[in-house]
């Protein structure tokens, strides 16, 4: 009961603050700072995946199920993320979207910057920038689901 209230307490806290912010400094701000955080928490991803296995070797399919298992599940839950592969790419669906749990209004897509930032460092840390992602569908935009399109 503890926890509930402190995680309601800190989602309206987080609610209100984006709000200000959209309103004094605008959509596009916020997308760009939600792309930065994405971008450091991605790269503590990567080195975090680095420290625990050897992927040195490892192909796109191999690092993609550690992206989905190892740094979207945990927050998903199993159910609510899917990775397919083919020969040419790898895709990536996320269904649940914990912003969208929580309360808050997607449509803005502010989080959807976020997780689109997050995925493609942890990728670019360990595969270059050579590797590709687009997007395919948002959640925020009317979408079942959030469907990143990996390929190199």
């Amino acid at each position: 009961m503890e926890a509930e209230r402190i995680y309601k307490f800190s989602g309206n806290v987080f609610k209100n603050v984006i709000a200000r912010l959209e309103e004094t400094m605008g959509a596009g701000t916020i997308r760009a700072v939600f792309r930065l955080v994405g971008k450091d928490l991605g790269k503590r991803a990567a080195e975090r995946i680095k420290n625990e296995q050897e992927i040195s070797n490892y192909t796109l399919g191999e690092f993609a199920k550690i992206i989905v298992y190892d740094v979207i599940a945990p927050v998903t839950g199993n159910d609510g993320v899917m990775l397919r592969e083919s020969p040419e790419n790898i895709e990536i669906d996320i269904s649940v979207c914990p912003f969208e749990k929580m309360g808050f209004d997607i449509s803005n897509k502010f989080y959807c910057t976020y997780t689109e930032s997050l995925i493609e460092t942890v990728i670019e840390e360990k595969l270059g920038k050579e590797v590709i992602i687009k997007i395919n569908s948002l959640k925020s935009a009317g979408g079942d689901k959030c469907s990143f399109q990996i390929s190199k």
